[in-house]
């Protein structure tokens, strides 16, 4: 079928292409109708009631970002918590276990391990705060000496 007098539509930055016909139809367009409305995704949620009203998925599926084929983000972040248990348990977890996951490669799970991380810090800076002294606090409780190198 040959298209004639169409209307072309890019808008950016998302990219979302139009092709409309001469009357005005809609021939194609960039929109994936598979997808749930912005306001549905955890980030939406998070934005709408604040990140404590996420569950522990829902926190993962805004580290890990996107799904793949078949398989959303937000059921990524269920199937750890599942295999792992609970947060605790997948602090234990090394990137390599990280990446047996179906849908977690490289990069996701180095985002999961970095937030993990970050948390860690923080909660020995808050330690260390209350408790005035240079040993340095792991996170299940036990005092290290803190030496500089």
């Amino acid at each position: 079928m040959a298209v004639e007098n169409c209307l072309l539509t890019i808008m950016l930055p998302r990219i979302t292409i139009t092709v409309m016909d001469a009357n005005g139809e809609t021939l194609a367009d960039g929109k994936d109708r598979n997808r749930a409305p912005e306001s549905q995704h955890p980030g939406g949620k998070m934005l709408r009631d604040g990140p404590e009203s996420l569950t522990e998925a829902e926190l993962l599926a805004i580290l890990i970002s996107s799904g793949m084929k078949g398989g959303s983000a937000e059921a990524i972040g269920k199937e750890i918590i599942s295999r792992f248990q609970s947060l605790r348990g997948l602090t234990e977890q090394s990137i390599e276990e990280l990446t047996r996951i179906k849908g977690l490669g490289n990069v996701k799970a180095c985002r999961i391990a970095a937030a993990f991380e970050i948390a860690r810090r923080v909660v020995n800076e808050i330690l260390q705060e209350d408790h005035g002294s240079d040993e340095r606090m792991n996170l299940d409780g036990k005092a290290k000496n803190q030496q500089s190198l």
